[in-house]
């Protein structure tokens, strides 16, 4: 997911000693805690978001699976096909079908953001085969993979009400802009698949409540944040001391904390024909990306005179993770 841990030696192919080697306990779990934060956190925030539930519950635990998946089956590629890693992608993959299947069964509608997973998924295998997945592309893969899960689950809310409210009242907006709303055909539309007769109707598989817009502003506040934790990643770890890099990561959140300020500006002084915004929410924001930015400054500049172990980079980026996440759940709630 990233590098936040120190660069994991790559597996040697499947012939003599290394194919013999057994199976070991590190092969079954990811040994990133920061990559497990930025995996798992938009999905938490979805559950918490749409509210708790038998199918948002259900969508995290295949989630967390699927996460296992991915990182079993990356190893098994990058090590061409070694018998060490193939156990673990095994077993992962048959849990991921026990608990999933029968989820696509009684809610096809998921079936909707199969074509952004299948492209997402190949393309992380891809980078795997490659020895890429440390790459640019192969880290923004994960992380449009991680963060379009919040609106993912919160599409399955358990509060069908709720979602008509939001449908009804979207951020910032201080009246309803209507009324008719009926929860059940909603939760139904979003649940099932289309009607024969309405396969190719776009309408039909994007029916309202199935982009909250309160998952879709998480998904987006999720995705830029992981970027910029991306690149700020790479200028302390793999491509430290890298002048490119480093402008990258500061532009970057330059331009968030530059966002956040615009955003809070307009919570304190309305623009006319703009929503009026909260002004805590946005006040969080901007106290976040202030902290993104700082960290972001400092740390590669502290990194030139003394060494900085990968460890803390990753125990730091945890922080930053949790932070972001009270940060997206306080703006969206």
């Amino acid at each position: 997911m990233n590098e936040q841990s120190s660069p994991t030696p790559v597996p040697a192919p499947a012939s003599g000693k290394a194919a013999r080697r057994r199976t070991g306990k590190g092969d079954w779990i990811p040994d990133q805690p920061g990559a497990w934060a930025m995996a798992l956190l938009p999905a938490i925030a979805g559950v918490v978001i749409a509210g708790s539930g038998v199918d948002t519950i259900w969508l995290l635990v295949a989630w967390i699976i699927c996460y296992c998946v991915q990182f079993s089956a990356a190893r098994w590629l990058k090590s061409r096909c070694s018998p060490r890693y193939l156990p673990p992608a095994l077993v992962y993959a048959v849990a991921l079908a026990i608990v999933g299947v029968p989820f696509l069964i009684t809610h096809a509608g998921i079936l909707r953001w199969a074509p952004l997973y299948i492209v997402l998924a190949a393309a992380s295998m891809a980078a795997a085969w490659l020895r890429k997945e440390r790459s640019l592309w192969g880290n923004a893969v994960a992380v449009i993979a991680a963060s379009t899960m919040t609106v993912v689950i919160d599409s399955f809310t358990p509060r069908p009400q709720r979602a008509c409210l939001k449908q009804a009242m979207p951020l910032g907006a201080d009246t309803p802009t209507f009324l008719a709303c009926n929860p059940n055909s909603m939760y139904a539309a979003v649940r099932d698949m289309p009607a024969i007769e309405r396969l190719f109707d776009l309408q039909a598989w994007w029916p309202e409540g199935a982009l909250p817009p309160g998952g879709l502003v998480a998904t987006l506040l999720f995705a830029v944040t992981q970027f910029g934790s991306v690149l700020f990643v790479k200028t302390m770890i793999r491509e430290r001391g890298k002048r490119g890099w480093l402008w990258a990561s500061w532009i970057w959140h330059g331009a968030l904390f530059a966002t956040a300020m615009m955003l809070q500006a307009m919570a304190l002084n309305p623009m006319h024909n703009l929503p009026t915004l909260p002004t805590l929410p946005t006040l969080l924001t901007l106290i976040a990306a202030a902290a993104l930015l700082a960290r972001a400054i400092a740390l590669p500049l502290v990194a030139r005179t003394r060494t900085i172990k990968p460890m803390i980079v990753g125990v730091t980026e945890c922080f930053s993770s949790l932070l972001v996440f009270g940060c997206i759940i306080a703006v969206v709630m």
